[in-house]
């Protein structure tokens, strides 16, 4: 909540927007680079099983490798996904 005063002197409390929220959050909000890696693990586990399970692509055929995190600008980070296939 944000206490304004309107005009008149009337003071009020309304609900924060999303931006207003994220402004506030941001800095509050810390990632190590440890867990950008188990969350990059988490969702390459995922594209695995998709492959397999959906893809039909042969379990020994998939496997994983480990995450490299790519320096990025802002507050997005980019982890490189490679597909090779034959």
């Amino acid at each position: 909540m944000k206490r304004e005063e309107l005009p008149g002197g009337k003071v009020v409390e309304r609900v924060l927007t999303a931006d207003e929220l994220r402004q506030q959050l941001f800095p509050a909000i810390t990632v190590e680079d440890s867990e950008l890696c188990l969350l990059a693990q988490a969702r390459a586990k995922a594209v695995r099983e998709q492959l397999i399970e959906q893809g039909g692509l042969p379990e020994e055929r998939v496997f994983l490798v480990e995450a490299e995190l790519a320096s990025s600008e802002g507050t997005q980070i980019r982890v490189r996904l490679n597909l090779t296939g034959s």
